[in-house]
């Protein structure tokens, strides 16, 4: 809880919010960022500093190398807001991100969290392959129908529901691809097929999500001592046997995070500080709840202003 006595929760990007050049101005203004990056760098046995500061962004993006630089960063700037004192009700994070929230609610510590996300990424990059479309402007119902119909292609479920008007849907490509060309006719806006390489949150994923529980089976997820609003449920949990079952699940399920973020508003929550890169989560959040003071920070300046607005 802040100074002024109000709850706030941290939330944690996940993939495609990544950009060349993430991190650099953190790694050079904090020694202790510069340590975590290099101790990041020897997990990894590869220079994923390296990658987030200078790119290219085509091998930034690619998933095997997104996830682990993403989660570093952003757990960096949880570090250093943590090194300031600022300790938050809540942590939530969008698909990828669960997994840096599962790390500062302390489920595990950052260490393990990267040797696991280095390892999801792995398993998601050789996914069978699939397609994602993001689908703007039409309600629940409305994509629902859309899949319906477009389900005559192939595989189709919605796999992110981001904001009342955005909602990602996943599967086989030629359902996905009949799906955003049908979009208009059910009230869409926008339909825009996104730069991924798998179906994630899809039944396409299940022998990823059965490797990944094997992977798990010998890894022990504490008790945390921070709720994580889960995307499976879009309610907090703390036990780790329940938060490591949610974390394998999650790999086909839908990301609920429209309910997640009405939960934490409906429980006191009224800043939500999105820590990593670029601002989509803070965009999401004011879509779904207008009135809600949302704050990005990954730069040093955005440190300062975090702090002042957390601790007048």
């Amino acid at each position: 809880m802040s100074s002024t006595g109000k709850s706030y929760a941290f939330i944690f990007p996940g993939q495609a919010s990544q950009y060349v050049g993430m991190g650099r101005a953190l790694y050079e203004a904090f020694e202790s960022v510069r340590e975590l990056f290099q101790r990041s760098d020897e997990l990894a046995n590869r220079k994923l500093s390296r990658l987030c500061f200078e790119g290219p962004m085509e091998e930034l993006t690619s998933t095997i190398n997104a996830q682990p630089c993403i989660y570093m960063v952003s757990y960096s700037i949880f570090m250093l807001l943590s090194e300031r004192g600022l300790h938050p009700d809540y942590v939530a994070g969008h698909s990828l991100g669960e997994w840096t929230a599962g790390a500062a609610a302390g489920f595990y510590d950052f260490e393990t969290g990267l040797q696991l996300v280095l390892k999801r990424a792995e398993l998601m990059n050789d996914a069978p392959v699939g397609a994602m479309a993001a689908i703007i402007g039409c309600s629940e119902r409305e994509v629902l129908e859309l899949c319906k119909r477009a389900g005559e292609k192939g595989i189709i479920v919605t796999a992110n529901f981001n904001s009342p008007k955005q909602i990602v849907l996943s599967g086989e490509r030629p359902a996905i691809e009949e799906a955003v060309r049908l979009a208009r006719e059910f009230g869409a806006q926008r339909a825009v097929m996104l730069r991924v390489s798998g179906a994630f949150h899809s039944p396409l994923m299940k022998p990823v999500q059965v490797q990944l529980a094997q992977m798990l089976m010998n890894v022990q997820f504490h008790n945390a001592r921070i709720p994580l609003v889960a995307n499976v449920t879009a309610r907090p949990v703390q036990d780790g046997s329940t938060m490591k079952d949610l974390m394998v699940k999650q790999l086909t399920a839908p990301v609920r995070w429209v309910e997640s973020i009405r939960w934490l508003w409906a429980h006191g929550v009224r800043t939500f500080v999105e820590i990593g890169p670029r601002k989509i989560l803070s965009q999401l959040v004011r879509q779904t709840i207008p009135e809600a003071c949302a704050i990005q920070v990954d730069t040093p300046d955005g440190l300062e202003a975090v702090t002042a607005t957390l601790m007048p």
